[in-house]
């Protein structure tokens, strides 16, 4: 007669959480649920395409990916794993040079990586500016704008492309179809009046729109809850789940208004002030 399965111990319960939390965080953990998740691949695909011109990576994205880029849950990162983000603030204009006839318009794009925690400089201290994943994320800002800048926290990216003064409405609206690409729909925050757009960064970690990290998550969770109920129930026990839980209760605040914003072609105002 065959024997009933010995019933697993307190310890080797928590061994189990901690490795399944541990491989969830660190490891290719989509790989465990890449069928389920990567069904509605094309589809993510071609809404990432409307915000970003950079592509998805082929190979696995973890779950670190995802949740860096959420500031909402990024926030939660550094308590529960120790994980601290840096923020690559976007700003940009379209700027006036010469005078007379001569006189042209350029569109400009500037990044600065700060330390938001270390106020009142946000110096970021010895950390790298991470320009490869920038033009992995952008390739148009490598291929459409120059840098400025070789060195430094900071990089200014001026246009190839140049107009005539008389022709500056088609220098704003170059400009402003490149903003949707640069700057960060879900990653922006109002501060004193003044919205700021910002990318979250840390060096172990692709950089993902907010957008396009916020709609693989839900259907990360989605396929979890239908096909790996059982990973759950263990995820519901570890520290992940403080960062599933934000993600959650507060997604709403972000995806909904930005999306909006997309399928409307709109620019996301506050007060006068629009992409800047």
């Amino acid at each position: 007669m065959a024997q009933s399965p010995k019933r697993k111990g307190p310890e080797e319960e928590k061994d189990n959480v901690d490795l399944i939390t541990h491989t969830m965080f660190s490891l290719d953990f989509l790989r465990a649920i890449s069928d389920a998740i990567f069904s509605p691949h094309r589809m993510l695909t071609l809404f990432h395409s409307i915000i970003s011109d950079g592509r998805l990576p082929a190979g696995n994205i973890t779950l670190r990916d995802l949740l860096v880029p959420i500031p909402m849950v990024a926030a939660e990162l550094e308590h529960a794993f120790g994980i601290r983000t840096l923020s690559l603030d976007v700003s940009g204009e379209v700027r006036l040079a010469g005078e007379g006839p001569s006189q042209t318009a350029k569109s400009y794009f500037t990044f600065r990586l700060l330390d938001r925690k270390n106020q009142p400089s946000g110096d970021p201290g010895n950390a790298k500016f991470p320009l490869k994943r920038l033009y992995g994320a952008m390739p148009t800002l490598k291929s459409q704008y120059r840098a400025q800048q070789r060195k430094g926290h900071t990089r200014t990216f001026e246009s190839l492309q140049k107009w005539t003064a008389s022709n500056k409405e088609r220098a704003d609206r170059f400009h402003n179809e490149m903003a949707i690409r640069f700057v960060n729909f879900g990653g922006q925050q109002v501060d004193n009046g003044k919205l700021d757009y910002f990318w979250l960064v840390e060096p172990n970690s692709e950089l993902f729109p907010t957008l396009t990290s916020g709609l693989l998550l839900s259907f990360v969770l989605a396929s979890l809850s239908r096909y790996r109920a059982n990973v759950l129930d263990h995820v519901e026990s570890s520290k992940i789940n403080l960062l599933f839980e934000v993600f959650t209760s507060e997604s709403d605040g972000f995806l909904i208004p930005a999306m909006r914003n997309l399928l409307y072609a709109e620019a996301l105002y506050v007060g006068t002030s629009d992409f800047t």
